[in-house]
């Protein structure tokens, strides 16, 4: 129902109007957690591998890059490291100025090896390990 109609939404609006979403009713909205969540679990040793390669500054490609060069990943296709770096890491520690990377990296000497550096989730206004 929208107000500025006086009632429910016209079906011809909904696949015209640019600024109605396609599903009337409810806004489309973006779901908390998806199956890029998943995508990060247990890679606590590669985590701290990348958050070692990592320097201010650098972006998804740019860790790619230097983490191919380094030779830290051996068995690991460039395929997957790259899956890693794009799907898991970067959208957990290359956000909102790359925050949760420069903080990890800064605790990183002092996180418990049970902790999963990875294993961040943005709620709204914070970010919570």
């Amino acid at each position: 129902m929208d107000s500025r109609f006086g009632g429910p939404i016209p079906s011809c609006l909904c696949l015209f109007h640019p600024n109605i979403p396609l599903f009337c009713g409810a806004p489309v909205t973006k779901p908390p957690y998806t199956a890029k969540l998943q995508a990060g679990l247990g890679l606590i040793p590669e985590t701290r591998r990348l958050l070692d390669l990592w320097q201010p500054g650098m972006d998804g490609q740019a860790l790619l890059r230097a983490a191919l060069a380094s030779g830290q990943f051996p068995t690991m296709t460039a395929r997957r490291l790259k899956n890693i770096i794009i799907e898991a890491f970067a959208p957990r520690c290359l956000v909102d100025g790359a925050l949760p990377a420069r903080l990890l990296k800064t605790l990183s000497g002092n996180l418990a090896t049970h902790v999963n550096p990875g294993a961040i989730l943005d709620h709204g206004n914070g970010w919570m390990i």
